[in-house]
């Protein structure tokens, strides 16, 4: 569970322990008393919507982002990504400024597919978990019709 639905950081200001999803370990607890094999690739109740990652697939700001972002570092952990601006409101406009990832960011803190890192709160983000990711890169590979280049999948 650790893995795959921890993670989530929302203190911008501050170091706080990380916090897991709780919907999603409420379903795969249920899954473990019921003896059926859980899901944790994909669960039903992830944080990042399938709408949300559809449109987000389309933002070149966004995707540069997150192949940055689905590295790892030499622990093993999502590489953080900096950001010295983050948007508490935002407009749709915002969003379709190439140049500008603040919005983009900010909007993806929101929908659960980027979290503040939990060591450096007030100048990184970073990817929460694994099935953020898998979720993540796989509404690209099928934005760009690459679903059959696994090694974008963590």
């Amino acid at each position: 569970m650790t893995e795959f639905f921890n993670g989530y950081h929302f203190c911008q200001d501050e170091t706080v322990n990380t916090v897991y999803n709780t919907e999603t370990c409420l379903a795969y607890l249920q899954c473990r008393i019921e003896g059926v094999t859980p899901e944790t690739e994909d669960p039903e109740n992830s944080e990042v919507s399938e709408e949300f990652l559809r449109r987000f697939a389309t933002s070149a700001p966004a995707i540069r982002d997150f192949e940055k972002a689905l590295e790892y570092d030499e622990k093993g952990n999502f590489m953080p990504i900096e950001y010295s601006n983050f948007k508490l409101q935002l407009t749709l406009r915002d969003l379709s400024n190439e140049e500008d990832h603040t919005s983009w960011r900010s909007l993806i803190v929101y929908f659960g597919g980027l979290t503040f890192h939990p060591e450096k709160p007030t100048t990184h983000l970073k990817i929460p978990n694994r099935v953020a990711a898998n979720r993540i890169a796989l509404a690209v590979l099928h934005k760009y019709d690459l679903r059959n280049d696994s090694q974008y999948l963590v």
